[in-house]
Formats: structure tokens, C-alpha cells, sequence
């Protein structure tokens, strides 16, 4: 996996000296025989308020919690604030490296940090945006969360009742989205070897919206998008491959549309002219829904787009498909537009600028 979504190899220098930095800290602040434990824990939290960012990181969590402000606004801050993102969980895995030298008790952690850290860490765009796509990148934030998760659970503490709601799905139980799926998902671009899982795909897609009376929420594919799926100069598709005793099963696809004959009506609805691409042909097997498999895909996708110089990225969603709808807003696209395709497949048209 590649750490391409605007993170430098600079940002993962300071990454490295910033949990060194703080290791050391800590450690020296524990070695001295004149340091008490008030002391100790008050140096913790000067040192995460001194620190450039963080205070204002976890604020707009808090206000996206507190629905003061969209996702498409917590989005844009984080896409823009890469490197803060990756300092402050830099910051929590020097905390977990002195819970396991045992300069750090998990009760001091836990009232000291605990809504800092959780509110952040359960927050799906977070996750979606750098967490679980950088999941190799951060294996001590996974050990830390499911330690500090044990810890609460055995103090009688619901995990999240503190921070979220157990309904609220803006937010996910880090452990769940990555310990019980995602190490076994693989995200890979679609090559032409791959054609026969994704006519299998779709086929068990169609299927499903059949019988769920949904068949409206999938538009009819023509024969030219059909043949051109796999042509990079047409569409470039990204794929959710699950992993089983060495072999693998696509759950998951959603592409990247560089073609007028996907986009073209949008645009002239809409009066749109420049560089343009489409997010479209997002779909998952039903087992596997409610596991972000698409965010996971168009966050795959927009480094692609970028490199293909989009300056605009289209969507279209029928106007009761709550779900695309909801991952649509999160990812900052807005509505622009409708249209409708022989009357039995209405279309909101929805527009991202990049």
C-alpha cells in the first residue's frame, strides 16, 4: 500500500521525530527521581497542547460531533491538514509505547485523552481518509485502541458511550473496521485479467436490486461502456478483493469515468465545461454493505483523478438512495443538477471540484 493521499516523505520525517521526540520526553520525565505523578501527567497534556494542531483537530471532530459543521467540511479541513493528522496519532503511539514500558498507566491515558483520542479515532471520514487506507502505517494505533477498549470494557464503560452515539453512523468501532474485515480486504486497480469478476460482479449486483425492488438505483449498461471497462483511456476501475486460503473474491468495485459518453448529459444539464471525470458504478455485495468498502475505493480513486488533472468530478444518485446520498455529502459533492433516464431512472446530479 502507498501512502499517496498528499502525504510526503517529508511529512514522514517529521512523523519519525515527532514519536521520537516524545518518547524521549516521556521516558526522561519518568527516569527523574524529583518528577512526581501529577507532574508527569500534567507534562503529558502541555505537551499535547504545545503541540502545532491538535487542539484545533480535535475541535472540528468535536463540532462535526456536535453537528455543527458538515462532513464535507471536516473532509476538506483533513485534506488540507495532512500532516497534523498524521502527527496527532504520531503523538498517541508514543503514548502506547509508554503504556508497554509501563511509564504510562491506562487510567492516566484514559482520563486525560480519552475523548481526544476516541472522538477522532471512531470518526469514519478520519478512518476513510488516512486510518484504515494507511492501516500498515499504524500499527500501534490499533494495538493502543484495542488495549484502551479492553480497559474500558473491564471498568464497565461502553467503548463509545462517552463519545458517540451506538446508532450514530458517522462514527465506527476502529477494532471492527480494521481486526474483522479490512485486514483481509485487498484494494487494487481492475486489470483486463480481471474482467470475468467483474461481469460476475455485476451480475450478483443487478441481481440483489432486483430483488430488493431497487431496480431503478442501477442504470441499464450500454454496450460501449460494457466494452470499454477495463480501457484506462475509458474508465479506471478499483477493486475490493477478499482475501481466503489463497484465493480471492471481488466484493466490491467503483470507477472513475474519463469518457463523454458516461458524463456527457450531466455536463450539458448542468451547463459544465473543463476537465471532468465521474465517480460511478459503485457497488458491493450485500454481505458486505455497511463496511465503507466504497469509501475505501473513490479515497483509492482520487489520487488517480488528480493525477489525470480532474478538475471537476461528477456523481449521479437516484434521489432515494439514502446511502450514496450520505457517502456522496460526506465526500463533499453537492447537487447541481437532475436528469432523468426514460423517466424510470431519475438522477440527482451531484459535483466535487477537486
Amino acid at each position: 500500500m502507498s501512502l499517496d493521499f498528499n502525504i510526503s516523505i517529508m511529512d514522514l520525517i517529521q512523523a519519525v521525530v515527532a514519536i521520537l521526540s516524545a518518547a524521549f520526553v516521556v521516558v526522561e520525565l519518568r527516569r527523574s527521581a524529583n518528577t512526581t505523578h501529577g507532574e508527569f501527567v500534567l507534562s503529558l497534556q502541555e505537551q499535547y497542547e504545545t503541540s502545532e494542531g491538535f487542539a484545533e483537530l480535535f475541535n472540528i471532530c468535536w463540532k462535526y460531533h456536535e453537528r455543527e459543521i458538515s462532513g464535507r467540511e471536516l473532509y476538506k479541513y483533513l485534506e488540507d491538514h495532512r500532516t497534523i493528522l498524521l502527527n496527532y496519532f504520531t503523538f498517541f503511539e508514543s503514548m502506547y509505547l509508554m503504556v508497554t514500558k509501563k511509564s504510562l498507566q491506562m487510567k492516566d491515558l484514559d482520563e486525560l485523552f480519552g475523548r481526544r483520542f476516541l472522538s477522532v479515532a471512531n470518526n469514519k471520514i478520519v478512518q476513510e481518509v488516512d486510518l484504515i487506507r494507511n492501516h500498515d502505517y499504524y500499527t500501534n494505533i490499533f494495538k493502543l485502541y484495542k488495549r484502551w477498549r479492553q480497559y474500558r470494557g473491564e471498568n464497565g464503560n461502553y467503548f463509545l458511550n462517552d463519545d458517540v452515539g451506538e446508532e450514530d453512523d458517522r462514527y465506527w468501532d476502529l477494532e471492527e473496521a480494521y481486526e474483522s474485515f479490512w485486514s483481509k480486504v485487498q484494494i487494487r486497480k481492475l486489470e483486463v485479467t480481471d474482467k470475468e469478476s467483474l461481469e460476475k460482479l455485476i451480475c450478483e449486483i443487478e441481481q440483489t436490486l432486483q430483488k430488493e425492488g431497487k431496480e431503478s438505483y442501477w442504470l441499464p449498461i450500454s454496450d460501449a461502456s460494457r466494452e470499454h471497462f477495463l480501457d484506462d483511456n475509458w474508465t479506471i476501475f478499483m477493486g475490493a478483493f477478499k482475501q481466503n486460503q489463497g484465493s480471492e473474491k471481488l466484493i466490491g468495485a467503483m470507477g472513475l469515468f474519463l469518457n463523454e459518453n458516461e458524463y456527457g448529459k450531466s455536463c450539458e444539464v448542468i451547463g459544465l465545461n473543463g476537465s471532468v471525470g465521474e465517480f460511478g458504478r459503485a457497488m458491493v455485495l450485500p454481505d458486505y454493505r455497511k463496511k465503507e468498502v466504497i469509501g475505501r475505493l473513490a479515497y483509492e480513486l482520487l489520487p488517480v483523478a488528480r493525477e489525470k488533472k480532474i478538475k471537476y468530478l461528477l456523481a449521479t444518485v437516484h434521489p432515494d438512495n439514502k446511502p450514496s446520498w450520505n457517502f456522496a455529502s460526506r465526500m463533499g459533492f453537492v447537487k447541481k443538477g437532475e436528469k432523468n433516464m426514460n423517466t424510470e431512472y431519475p438522477r440527482d446530479i451531484l459535483i466535487r471540484e477537486m
